[in-house]
């Protein structure tokens, strides 16, 4: 997920929810809108948001509560991608279950030294996919999808830690179980990571809106390449 702010306030530093957008694990958009706005904005961070005042007046805007109710509820029982995640659950005082969130900020197949400085998804997809993101103004879209980017070069052996997380967390309360009663049977190893405790990753969105160049495009099969249009569009 990716939201964009805009300041308000007199000195313009408290950031106020101007847009939101969801996009599936294929980047296909399924939400995206402005949000209305019931301070004054002093500062729209075009620069950076690429917020206009245009975007949030009329029917191109939401009242809040409906964004935060349809963000809700597309999210509820599936898995979020995005990166620092904790900026846009602050901007929309909504918290996902920490079992289905994936903030590529704090990926443990890529951060693997603790105390190791998190790289901004910039920095991170220029790294990892040799892709220039960011020029300009900012685009909440292209930037979840950079997002989802990194989480589907990762997703496996990242899923594979969670459930070895899971398992042994689970093996370490049955023997503790054990010691005042007999151990229950588990599911057995041929069980899904779904039925053991692991989110399917077919449930898997991440959030994002529009505006920017038509240089790069996202292939389905996990390849990032230059195009002059389609996945980064």
């Amino acid at each position: 997920m990716d939201c964009e702010m805009v300041g308000v306030g007199p000195q313009r530093g408290r950031s106020a929810l101007a847009r939101v957008s969801i996009v599936n694990f294929h980047g296909a958009v399924i939400f995206d809108t402005y949000v209305q706005q019931t301070e004054p904005v002093t500062d729209y961070r075009t620069f950076v948001s690429g917020i206009r005042e245009a975007d949030l007046l009329g029917d191109r805007a939401l009242p809040f509560a409906d964004v935060q109710f349809h963000v809700q509820s597309l999210l509820s029982g599936r898995v979020l991608v995005g990166h620092a995640l904790h900026n846009d659950f602050q901007a929309l005082k909504y918290w996902h279950p920490v079992s289905l969130t994936r903030d590529t900020q704090h990926c443990p197949v890529i951060q693997k030294t603790p105390g190791q400085r998190t790289l901004g998804l910039k920095a991170l997809v220029e790294q990892k996919l040799g892709i220039t993101i960011q020029q300009g103004e900012h685009s909440s879209v292209i930037d979840a999808r950079a997002a989802m980017a990194i989480f589907r070069i990762y997703r496996m052996e990242w899923e594979a830690l969670l459930l070895g997380d899971r398992q042994f967390h689970k093996v370490k309360k049955g023997n503790s179980a054990s010691k005042i009663k007999a151990k229950k049977p588990g599911r057995g190893n041929d069980a899904s990571p779904e039925q053991n405790g692991a989110p399917s990753t077919e449930r898997i969105i991440v959030a994002a809106p529009e505006r920017m160049s038509r240089r790069l495009s996202f292939k389905s099969t996990d390849r990032i390449q230059p195009s002059a249009g389609g996945w980064w569009n």
